[in-house]
């Protein structure tokens, strides 16, 4: 019998952990989370959500290689989830690790509609990979779904521009210009 007890006040435990980490993750106190959550996953909690949380947190203060652990694991136990192959391509993005990042964003299924700003970053990638026609192509496909945001726009040309292209990139320039007129002053490289 003591096993038992043991073992459901582990469990117990785990949950309280758990609880307090979420607290913490919405009052966006991350680094307390990341203690919280990490607590609960020794003591057992079997919810992978928590993985989710913890990465989330991680990447907000910039722990890139804890979230992409977290992410790993994530993938492991689930490797058709959307979510966990944007946020890991993300992470990916900001490691500098674009190659990566592109067969991440890749594994999305192209019809999967939440998470379409994967095609911004999979433009910025390709563009720093120097692959300038899939830049484009990724670029065209950010301007079906974020047509009124500048920095698309200005992307498209700055990618145009590299393709030699430039009636079409001085157009693109245009329209971010007139969505946010500060771009006419911004230097023509890449808008992360």
């Amino acid at each position: 019998m003591p096993p038992l007890m043991s073992g459901n006040m582990s469990e117990e435990n785990a949950k309280k952990s758990y609880i307090a980490g979420l607290k913490k993750f919405k009052n966006r106190e991350f680094q307390k989370s990341i203690a919280f959550f990490s607590q609960a996953i020794t003591q057992g909690m079997p919810d992978d959500d928590i993985y989710l949380y913890r990465s989330i947190c991680r990447t907000q203060i910039n722990d890139l290689t804890g979230a992409l652990s977290d992410l790993d694991h994530l993938i492991q136990s689930y490797p058709d989830r959307p979510e966990f192959r944007f946020r890991k391509g993300y992470v990916l993005y900001k490691l500098e690790r674009f190659s990566d990042a592109i067969h991440e964003f890749s594994a999305i299924p192209d019809d999967e509609n939440q998470f379409l700003i994967r095609w911004h970053y999979s433009c910025i990638c390709f563009y720093k990979n120097g692959q300038y026609d899939s830049a484009m192509q990724a670029s065209e496909k950010a301007l079906e779904y974020f047509s009124t945001i500048p920095k698309i726009w200005f992307n498209a040309g700055v990618v145009l521009s590299a393709m030699h292209r430039e009636d079409q990139a001085l157009l693109a320039f245009q329209v971010a210009h007139k969505l946010e007129p500060q771009l006419s002053e911004a230097v023509r490289t890449i808008i992360e």
